[in-house]
């Protein structure tokens, strides 16, 4: 697509890994996200949240921090995969507050929610559309979310706890071969 005509018949359609993808491997990735990509238009967005089982010991985010201060690497959050946005906003939590987890990737969402709810993991950080199912029926209890979303007004975002920082959220979205004419 980045070599394509200019015509707007070659479109690309990629999450956010399309971006990134140049950071994590600039030897492998054969174009510039920045340079050669046109954004068209962002589809769909994902926001994320910490969830954690409904018998955790911790009521608040920032009893669960705290924890995680008070015991470096003991609590273990899954993830659904290294060089992933739940992996990246976990290094972004522990360097803004000074944190210290343990890192429990899976190859997939679902995986780590499950392996969060049978107690195998303390925590997941994960898309919100799925782990809201389990918040929504008390099987676990949602910590915080990285952004607000009208269906779950009881989960707090970062901002509703005081805290300044966004983090990021994947999303999709199209692109054109840069320099695409508007017409």
């Amino acid at each position: 697509m980045v070599k394509s005509k200019k015509d707007g018949y070659t479109l690309l359609y990629a999450g956010g890994a399309a971006i990134i993808a140049k950071a994590i491997e600039p030897e492998t990735v054969p174009y510039d996200p920045i340079r050669d990509l046109e954004p068209l238009g962002l589809h769909a967005f994902f926001p994320v949240v910490i969830a954690v089982p409904e018998n955790a010991p911790w009521k608040t985010f920032n009893e669960f921090l705290d924890d995680s201060k008070k015991n470096p690497g003991k609590i273990r959050i899954s993830t659904p995969g290294l060089q992933t946005h739940s992996s990246f906003n976990l290094v972004i939590i522990e360097t803004l507050f000074g944190t210290k987890f343990t890192q429990v990737p899976f190859k997939e969402g679902m995986a780590a929610i499950t392996n969060m709810l049978g107690n195998n993991v303390e925590a997941t950080l994960y898309i919100f559309g799925h782990a809201h199912t389990f918040c929504q029926f008390r099987k676990g209890k949602g910590s915080f979310d990285f952004q607000k979303d009208d269906g779950f007004s009881e989960c707090p975002t970062l901002n509703e706890l005081g805290y300044r920082q966004e983090l990021p959220s994947p999303w999709f979205a199209m692109y054109g071969p840069a320099g695409l004419p508007e017409r």
